[in-house]
């Protein structure tokens, strides 16, 4: 048996187990709630959960409790959770990272983080952890998904290929609207364009909001450009204008939904009835089957970037120790990283002899009773598992784990910005936002007009003070960085 620190400290801290022994039960390990978002809870998981276990209890003294929950219940399912010991680690989803820490419900892994396994550490650069720091502390540990994004548009691929574009091929924005403009009339039954973030083209796009999901105050066109650390108004940002401006000319031109801003179809189902041709969206590596991506900026990361999931431990753990320990296992263990992504091989997926993976012949996710392999995003760690067939060979994750260390960083990566000192002003200019964003990035109104309107209602409501905040404390940031 494998003795690891962390199994002797487990040990040492249970008394009266003793790890080395091989009559040692299950019930004598500590158990590690781990609690993950999905589309769904797969029927396969406590078959899964039992493989990981066979393995956990071995090399590491701990069993885990593995619970997956409904997107659209998690933020009201593990905010209830988080007030006791019901969970243990958890994916940081769906509410604001520096929420957590203020709500005290994140355990400080600063001292874990630095007795961590070498292995563990070699992940992540200082200023991926940082932004997910906060006061010199360190709160999660970033997932392995969507760090690095290019701004694209995705094309029905049999379209794209009729006027001669190609998978990753780079364009510029007039050569995309002429491609639009062409597509849509040889093809005047499907929309152009179809909205990625529910009412708007795209729920975001160049700017650095530094953990700020509002856009109160943003570093324009990724923070990477010459003027990067200087904080600005989102609606006086040249990237957001530029946007907003191509948006309202297809909207104009009939290339986008007349309807857009109660669109409540997502944009898959649009594209799988060949309603539409084009979507812009911020993608990885990630491919969609039946469509290409052409890019229209680099590949950029922000702070936001890793923010959209990552892990962390409940501070109300009655075991963080065994929490722990279930973090490395979660980042570091190739067995149980491949049963948590694909589940039991034989039951729930094979691998193909090129090395990526499939549903047993006749089966999907849902009859196969996994479906992990198609949300891979929402885990921990997953660049040692097998990537399904249709996302685009064995070298899939390889590609992406490529993509994260190209990735042209943010000047502002790893600040987050604390918004207590200015929270009326913030709650107030946020009502003015959720008025007039979406609808800017619809192209529905015109940002001639609309964006004077909202500049007024933002700086009467206190704007400028929001920006003066958020560039002393960025300022502070990086003369410490």
């Amino acid at each position: 048996m494998k003795r690891t620190k962390w199994t002797m400290m487990l040990a040492a801290a249970l008394g009266t187990v003793t790890l080395a022994g091989a009559g040692v039960q299950a019930e004598d390990f500590p158990t590690v709630k781990v609690c993950i978002p999905n589309y769904d809870s797969p029927a396969a998981t406590a078959d899964v959960e039992a493989a990981i276990n066979a393995i956990a209890g071995e090399k590491y003294g701990f069993q885990m409790d593995l619970e997956f929950i409904a997107t659209g219940n998690w933020a009201q399912q593990t905010n209830l959770m988080l007030t006791s010991d019901e969970v243990d680690v958890f994916a940081v989803f769906g509410t604001p990272f520096l929420s957590f820490v203020n709500n005290g419900q994140l355990l400080d892994l600063t001292d874990y983080w630095a007795n961590a396994s070498e292995e563990f550490k070699a992940e992540w650069t200082e200023d991926e952890l940082l932004a997910l720091s906060y006061d010199g502390k360190l709160y999660a540990i970033p997932n392995t998904i969507g760090i690095g994004e290019h701004l694209a548009t995705m094309i029905d691929a049999e379209i794209a290929a009729e006027f001669g574009l190609e998978d990753e091929q780079e364009i510029t924005w007039e050569e995309l609207d002429e491609f639009l403009q062409k597509a849509h009339e040889k093809y005047p039954e499907r929309y152009g364009l179809v909205p990625t973030g529910g009412t708007a083209l795209i729920s975001n796009w160049t700017w650095d909001g530094m953990g700020d999901k509002k856009y109160l105050g943003v570093l324009a066109d990724g923070g990477y450009a010459s003027t990067g650390t200087t904080v600005v108004p989102l609606f006086e940002a040249e990237d957001f204008l530029e946007f907003t401006g191509w948006a309202r000319k297809w909207y104009e031109d009939g290339i986008t939904m007349p309807d857009i801003l109660s669109n409540s179809e997502g944009w898959k189902s649009m594209f799988a009835a060949d309603k539409a041709i084009a979507a812009i969206n911020s993608i990885g590596v990630n491919k969609n089957e039946g469509l290409i991506s052409v890019y229209l900026d680099t590949c950029y990361a922000s702070t936001d970037s890793y923010h959209s999931v990552s892990y962390a431990i409940n501070a109300n753990s009655s075991h963080p120790d065994a929490a722990w320990a279930a973090m490395e296992a979660l980042y570091t263990d190739k067995d149980i990283q491949i049963l948590l992504t694909n589940g039991i091989e034989g039951q729930t997926y094979v691998v193909n002899e090129d090395g990526t993976a499939s549903y047993p012949e006749g089966m999907d996710g849902a009859s196969a009773g996994y479906d992990l392999m198609e949300a891979h995003w929402f885990l921990p760690y997953v660049y040692n598992t097998y990537p399904l067939k249709v996302n685009g060979g064995a070298d899939f994750f390889d590609k992406m784990k490529e993509q994260k260390a190209a990735a042209v960083n943010s000047k502002g990566l790893g600040f987050v910005f604390d918004n207590t000192e200015v929270i009326d002003e913030y709650t107030a200019c946020s009502s003015v936002m959720d008025k007039y964003y979406k609808a800017l990035m619809s192209g529905a109104v015109d940002p001639d007009e609309i964006i004077a309107q909202a500049a007024a209602e933002l700086e009467s409501s206190g704007l400028a003070k929001i920006i003066e905040a958020k560039q002393a404390q960025l300022d502070a940031f990086l003369a410490e960085k």
